[in-house]
């Protein structure tokens, strides 16, 4: 549903109309969201039936029509092949009314009209199903015949019709010749009867549409900046970003700390909201620590008069108070049914309401304990609420996944076969998107273990032999959509699978060893696609996608469901296949394991990025930002900017101790240097510090040293897997008002380098041990050499490839650990560089813009020296 200010009206489609206007029942997430190749098979089913029909099969009332009541066994006899009389394919029909002050243009296509000699005009609209049509056509769907009434109704208007025959026909991929309809001859008083009962039911969101446009937007287009100061470069990327939406650009801008760039790309955005530009904001985050900032800007500009409404949509998991569904181990959506969860039961019948009450009051935010609160109050599913919610919003704040993911990206706003998701305009801005390229990759790779597989197969063989050897057995020899028994799922339709999976350890026969616990381990990596693999899981796939929608109760539901979402993730991975990706096998005892790995997403992320009519891609570590907006979607005509901190460069001292390597060969003699470069760093003054490593191993060597030297200092470790508590304990040990001194263990790139806000004297210090780069791995060469090929740094040096897959991810994750250092203005710290690489290229050219003070120090006393004059200066104010 859309409202267009230049024509002053609701816009929306036949199907959308009807799915809004007929929403109703309960949540069941056990039915698959969608199935691959679905829609291709629908647009064959049409496009072969069309051609039926203009050779005139199908247009007689006795051609293979159902007219009997319900339940009779009559036959119904071969086609009858009739003359074309005025067949149109694909009629586009539309009609204009005015309803309580709200003007509506519902428009639809179609798919079949004719005129009949002894019938009249006759309009069709025809469904692909899966099984049998008659099924279906038997009894018909309700929103089928709604969307089918309200063509006849249209057409009735256009052509002054007294009335029309509906055709209703439903068909099968593969059986168009078999296709089986429904007709019912209806008045043109009747059809409009029940259109107007349809807009009806719509009426209340579209006045709710309507106000919004009119009222909120001209406040959105004369919104008040909220804070009473506008530091100099909080300008210049509010104007950058507000140019750049108005030209419908993609942005990618590095923004230094303390920017305020969360605002500074909200504030240009809900302007352009508010001039028309776009009709939804989508705030999209990998962190739940910026998904609140954002939120509290949104509230900064609600009160400074523009009451645009927000929601945040949280995770399936982060939102479900289901309390079955938490305690049973299995995949939670195979929870989200009304069999097992009361708030998943009469969803639908309850939504809208819930809603009206959410909104009643003029209330206009909506934070995940918001949403989590009325859902309790109202027994409803928390996760789906802010899916609905979202849709009255003008601002949705949400993880990356949202947008980007394959598996779970917002089909009701980003699919295009989905009613209402095509022709409306949204500005993306995505927060923090350092962290996208890796999420990208994992998001379009997939992977399967032949011991899952097999642990699946014993769960079935288990079932089998308890039963009468069926996993469902069906009637007849046929199952209820008229397929053979022989494509039932059985634990044997995994034998193909598990046989094709063992089969590609053989890729490994060069690598095999046999360690000292005697177990074989081998890898191999290609860049071709495993085809014969792809098209096994594609059978398999559809198999379980199959046997999930008809066995919604069976007790193996979970198991299948787990099945068929790992065969669907490496399926969506074959799907993308292309020369940015690799075959990664690796085999570990009697385990093979093989995964499709996306190397470079830009191809895949450029078209997500294009649905939208404005992206500002930012982060406060976007260096290089040619490489960024390479590996991130950007094109040529894509604007690249960095703006200059607005901290005072003086207020932070950086120190490069290059007199030492910290590769991998090297680490064995460098731990005692390291320790004395970190005690001459912390001696300088008294504070709290992190020290950063490139790996826990690292951390425990220099650690275990530290602390034997020197066992009085106050320290705190980051130890592998930590639990939420015990990260929250890690950072509230850095207080302001600590006097003593005090150091933090952590590793580079985990979770207390980049999300942690420490200002003031909670950090003064931030020591770096390396360069950050990732550890030498078979995937991570494999996209250095991918990148070689296509990235050629023009100099006449070959490729990219190692700056693409190491220096440049290395780099950020140190951008983002010296980041925790200067968080306000008035803050003064340190950050000291250990490696003797700092002092070379590439790194050369990649420091920021703001490090004006760095110096090469080279060994520990002249390191002591010179971050002791640091804090001399600030100490007698000169600085």
């Amino acid at each position: 549903m859309h409202y267009n200010p230049k024509e002053d009206r609701i816009e929306l489609s036949v199907r959308e109309l009807c799915a809004l206007a007929l929403k109703g029942g309960s949540l069941d997430n056990r039915m698959p969201a969608s199935f691959l190749g679905r829609a291709d098979e629908g647009r064959e089913v049409h496009e072969k039936l069309r051609i039926l029909r203009e050779k005139g099969v199908g247009l007689a009332h006795d051609a293979r029509v159902t007219r009997r009541p319900r339940g009779s066994e009559e036959a119904f006899g071969e086609p009858v092949v009739t003359p074309a009389v005025g067949y149109h394919a694909e009629v586009t029909l539309h009609h204009v009314c005015r309803m309580e002050g709200v003007t509506f243009f519902v428009s639809g296509r179609a798919d079949g009209v004719w005129y009949d000699p002894s019938g009249g005009c006759v309009v069709e609209e025809i469904k692909s199903v899966t099984g049998t049509a008659d099924r279906y056509a038997l009894t018909p769907r309700q929103a089928d015949l709604a969307q089918l009434s309200c063509y006849g109704f249209f057409l009735c208007a256009a052509k002054e019709l007294n009335a029309v025959t509906l055709r209703l026909t439903y068909a099968s991929p593969g059986h168009e010749e078999e296709a089986t309809s429904v007709d019912s001859v209806m008045s043109a008083e009747g059809l409009k009867a029940a259109y107007v009962a349809l807009l009806r039911m719509v009426l209340p969101r579209a006045l709710d549409l309507v106000e919004r446009e009119t009222v909120i937007r001209r406040e959105a287009k004369n919104a008040v900046f909220p804070y009473t100061e506008m530091r100099d470069a909080q300008r210049e990327m509010i104007l950058e970003c507000w140019r750049d939406m108005r030209a419908g650009k993609i942005l990618f801008a590095e923004a230094p700390t303390g920017i305020g760039k969360t605002i500074a790309t909200l504030y240009p955005a809900v302007r352009c909201l508010g001039e028309g530009r776009c009709d939804k904001i989508f705030y999209l985050t990998a962190k739940n620590a910026t998904r609140r900032e954002a939120f509290g800007s949104v509230r900064k500009i609600n009160e400074a008069g523009t009451s645009v409404r927000a929601c945040v949509i949280t995770s399936r998991e982060g939102a479900c108070i289901c309390e079955a569904a938490k305690q049973g181990g299995n995949r939670l959506s195979s929870y989200c049914n009304p069999d097992t969860c009361p708030y998943a039961k009469g969803y639908y019948d309850r939504v809208e309401s819930v809603i009206l009450d959410m909104l009643e009051g003029g209330k206009t935010l909506f934070s995940g304990l918001d949403i989590r609160a009325a859902a309790q109050k109202w027994q409803v599913c928390p996760y789906e609420l802010a899916l609905d919610l979202s849709e009255r919003c003008e601002i949705v704040i949400c993880d990356y996944n949202y947008l980007f993911s394959p598996a779970v990206y917002l089909r009701r706003y980003f699919n295009e076969d989905i009613p209402g998701s095509r022709g409306h305009r949204y500005i993306f801005l995505v927060d923090e998107a350092h962290n996208l390229p890796d999420r990208a990759r994992d998001m379009y790779s997939g992977g399967l273990s032949l011991a899952e597989i097999c642990k699946a197969q014993d769960a079935l063989h288990t079932w089998e032999s308890q039963s009468d050897g069926w996993i469902f057995p069906a009637e007849d020899g046929l199952d209820g959509e008229g397929e053979s028994k022989r494509q039932e799922l059985r634990a044997s339709s995994l034998d193909d699978l598990i046989g094709t999976l063992s089969r590609m350890s053989h890729a490994c026969d060069e690598t095999m060893v046999t360690d000292t616990d005697g177990v074989r381990r081998g890898v191999s990596l290609e860049r071709q696609e495993p085809v014969v693999l792809c098209e096994t899981v594609g059978r398999l796939s559809a198999l379980c996608d199959r046997w999930l929608r008809r066995h919604l109760n069976h007790p193996l539901y979970a198991t299948v469901d787990s099945l068929a979402s790992a065969l669907k993730t490496f399926r969506t991975a074959a799907d993308y296949f292309d020369r940015r990706f690799a075959t990664f096998v690796e085999v570990e005892g009697e385990d093979v394991r093989v995964r499709l790995n996306c190397l470079d997403p830009a191809g895949i992320l450029r078209p997500i990025l294009r649905r939208s009519t404005a992206s500002v891609l930012f982060s406060a570590t976007l260096t290089p930002n040619e490489y960024f907006a390479d590996i991130l979607g950007g094109d040529q005509d894509s604007v690249l900017v960095s703006f200059e901190s607005p901290f005072p460069t003086d207020h932070l001292c950086v120190a490069v101790c290059d007199g030492i390597s910290t590769r991998y060969e090297d680490r064995d003699s460098s731990y005692r240097n390291i320790m004395s470069y970190i005690s001459a760093a912390v001696s300088a003054k008294r504070g709290n510090y992190m020290v950063y490593f490139p790996s826990y191993a690292y951390l425990d060597k220099v650690y275990a040293l530290f602390q034997k030297k020197y066992p009085t200092v106050k320290t705190v470790v980051q130890t592998p897997g930590m639990t939420y508590a015990e990260r929250e304990a890690f950072i509230a040990a850095f207080t302001p008002d600590s006097k003593e001194l005090q150091i933090g263990f952590c590793v580079l790139g985990g979770s207390f380098s980049e999300g942690v806000d420490l200002p003031g004297r909670c950090l003064i210090g931030a020591i770096i041990v390396g360069v950050g780069i990732p550890g030498l791995s078979n995937e991570r060469n494999i996209m250095k050499e991918y990148y070689d090929e296509s990235r050629d740094s023009g100099d006449g040096g070959g490729g990219e490839g190692y700056a693409y897959a190491y220096t440049y991810p290395g780099m950020n994750h140190v951008l983002q650990a010296a980041g925790r250092v200067i968080r306000r203005a008035e803050d003064y710290g340190i950050v000291v560089l250990i490696d003797d690489r700092y002092s070379a290229e590439p790194y050369l050219h990649l420091y920021p813009a703001h490090w004006e003070q760095i110096s090469a120090v080279g060994d520990a006393p002249s390191l002591y020296e010179y971050l002791a004059s640091f804090w001399k200066s600030v100490r007698e104010g000169n600085h």
